[in-house]
């Protein structure tokens, strides 16, 4: 399933979702002021309002400037957004780098961006933060992207952000949205690898929070257990808290609290077509022609406190040093209690630092790749499984061991240089499906040495 998300910025809840979904040649939105569907056909250049759920009446026509219609797709998915001049609507095209303005005073319709990429955003959550548009990953090409963008009106193109550490490694569904209460952005619960024949796609249980003053990412924790982020993937946020919803219950997830709370029985949402204006739930059946109207505030006061939405993570250097002394303990209890004859548990010992065999070999592998020729100053997920003998397990089980070897090194590394991920994982500008590893420099001078 597809997500997506429409934002309201003025006496309007910031709102994502699929709500604003189009699946024929028009544009829809949610009218603020009339707290009613409008839609313009782009074909017949006719302006309609819904009177009510599946009804719609002609308000009039509208104009469309010479370039919108080029490369507009035949049938698409659009988004809207508000901004603070509400006269003006923008619409974006799922999957494209395309941004639509509706002028409601002029009833003109033009195309503002100049860019002509496609197919690498589909389900990237998108939201508008102080007028300026914002597109946090995709999906395209059989994966996902990390890449965090902004629309930049001045040269009408979209610009990549720099963002002092790597966060989450998709925003695919889950726990995706901008909380312009703290103006951060949170995500968990995405989709982190493609299911393959045999095996069932992975879906990280942890929640991070990207904080726009530090441009810098913060694991907060796991989220709790208990909420349904793996079975039910649609999650409704309204630009304060989540919305989760089951046949018989509905989840009230707020993530700067930190709290779940759940409404017993609520009159069930549809929730592939949901709207928020003032205090008003909105949300549409599949057919369109069932409508149903909540009070948010009536569901906050009737909500019930049910625990915390994750378990937080202390990220104080005293947290990893007990966290890496208490694992070095277990380890130890382990390997003597366990160890078998095999050559790669032996330690490799230098000026106080210790170092496993397949630690040792990974780390010169990556000393080499950094001293090599310019095209090859990284590894690559193949070599690292080849250093651990991984290449006869299921890709989860790689995934999942080479996941813990790296954090666990990466630990140790902290430990004795004070440099936090020190191996860093990203995406081939080239190809952004292949996911490679490098040193920090921070750490990499110190390695040579010591190796």
């Amino acid at each position: 399933m597809k997500c997506i998300y429409a934002i309201f910025t003025v006496s309007i809840f910031l709102l994502f979702f699929d709500s604003a979904k189009a699946q024929n040649r028009y544009f829809e939105w949610m009218n603020p002021k009339t707290h009613s569907r409008d839609r313009i056909d782009v074909d017949s250049k006719t302006y309609f309002r819904e009177e009510q759920a599946g009804i719609w009446n002609v308000i009039g026509t509208f104009t469309i400037d010479s370039n919108v219609i080029e490369d507009l797709p035949q049938k698409f998915s659009s988004q809207f957004f508000y901004s603070s001049k509400l006269d003006s609507i923008l619409f974006t095209v799922a999957g494209t780098g395309k941004v639509y303005q509706f002028d409601q005073a002029k009833k003109l319709l033009t195309r503002l961006d100049k860019t002509y990429s496609k197919g690498y955003n589909f389900n990237a959550p998108q939201f508008v933060r102080n007028d300026t548009l914002y597109n946090f990953g995709g999906y395209g090409f059989w994966s996902y992207s990390r890449v965090l963008t902004y629309y930049d009106q001045t040269n009408q193109e979209w610009q990549n952000i720099r963002t002092e550490n790597f966060g989450p490694e998709s925003f695919s569904e889950g726990y995706q949205g901008y909380a312009k209460q703290n103006d951060t952005f949170y995500s968990g619960a995405s989709e982190i690898e493609l299911g393959l024949k045999k095996f069932n796609r992975v879906i990280s249980d942890r929640l991070y929070a990207f904080d726009f003053k530090s441009l810098k990412w913060t694991e907060l924790g796991e989220i709790n257990s208990l909420l349904p982020f793996k079975s039910v993937r649609i999650v409704y946020w309204d630009g304060a808290h989540f919305i989760q919803m089951l046949p018989d219950k509905m989840y009230i997830i707020d993530p700067i609290k930190n709290e779940v709370s759940v409404v017993a029985n609520p009159k069930y949402f549809h929730l592939k077509s949901f709207y928020t204006v003032g205090d008003s739930i909105f949300s549409y059946w599949e057919n369109q022609k069932t409508q149903v109207k909540l009070s948010k505030k009536a569901l906050l006061k009737e909500a019930k406190y049910i625990g915390k939405f994750y378990d937080d993570v202390n990220y104080t250097l005293y947290g990893y040093l007990v966290a890496g002394l208490s694992l070095i303990g277990l380890g130890a209890v382990a390997y003597f209690r366990f160890k078998k004859p095999q050559q790669h548990s032996a330690t490799i010992v230098k000026n106080g630092h210790h170092f496993g065999l397949l630690e040792h070999m990974l780390l010169k592998k990556l000393i080499e790749a950094e001293a090599g020729e310019q095209a090859a100053k990284f590894i690559s997920v193949l070599q690292i499984n080849e250093i651990l003998k991984l290449e006869t397990k299921t890709p989860e089980n790689q995934r999942r061991i080479r996941t813990k070897f790296l954090n666990n090194l990466n630990m140790k590394l902290l430990l004795y240089f004070q440099v936090h991920d020190a191996i860093e994982r990203f995406q081939f500008e080239e190809d952004k499906r292949l996911t490679l590893y490098r040193l920090k420099d921070e750490v990499k001078q110190a390695l040579i040495t010591l190796l």
